[in-house]
């Protein structure tokens, strides 16, 4: 089965690189507000209904990233951006960032 080429993100668009800046503003909140939570005993904040929906919609957004990042294009040794889907997918799965990603995923509350 052939994947349309409008589903393939360029690497370098105005739209990836919005989302990569969103992905930082979220990785922020989880880099702020899991350590506190697990350091210190803030009930109140922690078990109030919109730090939780904040909380589940942060996981969400990754979980939506892993996925768009099997069609996001990427530049081959040669300089060349590779569409391809097939490509796409196996240089991804072969990076790191895969292997980080596949963590993040696990450590939320989706798996565990």
């Amino acid at each position: 089965m052939k994947i349309p080429d409008k589903w393939i993100f360029s690497y370098k668009s105005k739209r990836r690189e919005r989302w990569n800046m969103a992905l930082i503003l979220f990785a922020l909140f989880d880099t702020i507000f899991v350590p506190l939570g697990f350091s210190f005993s803030f009930n109140i904040i922690f078990d109030s209904m919109l730090f939780k929906t904040i909380d589940t919609t942060v996981d969400i957004i990754y979980l939506i990233d892993f996925i768009l990042n099997f069609f996001q294009s990427y530049y081959d040794i040669r300089g060349f951006e590779e569409r391809d889907p097939f490509n796409i997918a196996k240089n991804y799965m072969n990076s790191n960032q895969f292997k980080f990603d596949v963590l993040t995923i696990i450590g939320s509350g989706f798996v565990t």
